[in-house]
């Protein structure tokens, strides 16, 4: 079995045994369908979300590299379709000659069937004229009407012009049979010459047609086996995120009701004023979408905002630093916790810039725009969460 259909079937088992493991953990110990604040079952979700981060970082590690070949191939496609637009072209050209060429051909043909008619009529006129010479010299009448004419000078010489003139026509006919025939032989001759270069031209047209054919079915297979590779990944990275987005939600319930539980005091309203995070417009907002890379409809739990590489970002408000480095999907990440049930995440961050435990003030710089983790290019994610739940960062700015 091939490497990375192995790893797919692997992944999939890992979030088929995750899923087990984790359901089985805390499924016995809930109460009226309220989630369980049990301990156990929270380390039993962040081990499986751990190692379902971890598969999912691989992934998404898998699924850039194959987008990346497949932009390759995509490149090598494009340049073979405008050498099949080249050669297209140049078939057309070719038959564009070939049909001048027929078109010459049949003109051809026309002016040689008149010629030949001419040529017919000559040959009529011509053997009329010898046939009555013919008769005359065999009888000797033209010359004894000559020399009737002998004491009369003036008939005379009338009668021998006459027999001048009969000769002169009869050789003018031969002449124009001659110069006829050779039109035709000449129109003949370019006839053949505009033939073999229509077949020239034809031959030209069906290997271009060829070449078309062999440029098309060369690049196709390529481009279609790299379509089904990237949704391949896709749908198995799809499978990933999916299980651990309902872990990541059945542990922030857990860890919410855990934490008003133990406090007994209400978890915060979590309706606290923020400064914006990095200079730079909303690209994607909050709510769900198509995503980018997977394709499938999910819920976008933040806002991307436009900035560019290595950008400063800055902390939306006073706080202490829970985690700072990688973070699955996210890249390297900063949360940070405002208190009173609010806090922010900063994802995709080129480096970090703080540490877990650091305190922070509004508008200090955190990190640095980037495209790390799941991210099709550089920009900041930012998520607002009220009682680790997240919310649309938009009503806090």
């Amino acid at each position: 079995m091939p490497l990375r259909p192995l790893r797919s079937l692997v992944a999939l088992a890992l979030v088929a045994g995750l899923a087990a493991t984790a359901s089985a953990s805390f499924s016995g110990a809930s109460f009226a369908g309220e989630p369980n604040p049990d301990p156990k079952s929270q380390r039993a979700l962040k081990d499986a979300i751990g190692e379902a981060s971890a598969e999912e970082t691989l992934a998404v590690a898998q699924l850039k590299e194959i987008q990346g070949r497949r932009a390759e191939l995509e490149a090598v496609a494009d340049a073979l379709d405008a050498q099949i637009s080249e050669a297209t072209g140049r078939q057309q050209a070719a038959q564009r000659e070939v049909d001048r060429i027929a078109a010459d051909v049949a003109a051809l043909q026309l002016e040689i069937d008149r010629l030949q008619a001419e040529i017919d009529a000559s040959k009529g006129e011509f053997e009329n004229s010898a046939a009555t010479l013919y008769r005359n010299a065999g009888t000797g009448s033209q010359v004894m009407s000559v020399l009737a004419f002998q004491n009369n000078p003036r008939k005379g010489i009338t009668a021998s012009r006459y027999l001048g003139d009969v000769a002169r026509d009869a050789q003018a006919q031969i002449d124009h049979y001659d110069a006829l025939q050779d039109d035709v032989d000449a129109a003949q001759e370019l006839l053949e010459e505009q033939q073999a270069a229509a077949e020239k031209a034809r031959a030209v047209a069906e290997a271009q047609r060829v070449e078309v054919e062999r440029l098309r079915a060369e690049h196709e297979p390529a481009r279609a086996a790299a379509e089904a590779e990237e949704a391949s990944e896709a749908q198995l990275l799809a499978t990933i995120s999916s299980q651990k987005d309902s872990w990541e939600a059945q542990l922030a319930a857990l860890q919410a009701e855990q934490a008003a539980l133990s406090q007994g005091v209400s978890r915060g309203s979590g309706n606290g004023r923020l400064k914006w995070a990095c200079d730079g417009s909303v690209a994607s907002g909050f709510g769900y979408r198509v995503h980018p890379i997977s394709g499938t409809r999910r819920l976008h739990t933040g806002v991307d905002i436009s900035c560019s590489y290595g950008q400063p970002i800055s902390t939306g408000g006073d706080g202490t630093v829970l985690e700072a480095g990688p973070r699955g999907g996210y890249g390297n990440a900063v949360l940070v916790d405002h208190g009173d049930g609010l806090a922010t995440l900063y994802a995709h961050q080129s480096r970090v810039a703080v540490s877990p435990g650091q305190q922070v003030t509004t508008g200090e710089v955190i990190g640095y725009v980037g495209s790390t983790g799941y991210s099709t290019g550089p920009h900041l994610h930012w998520e607002v969460w009220v009682n680790g739940t997240p919310v649309d960062p938009m009503g806090y700015v």
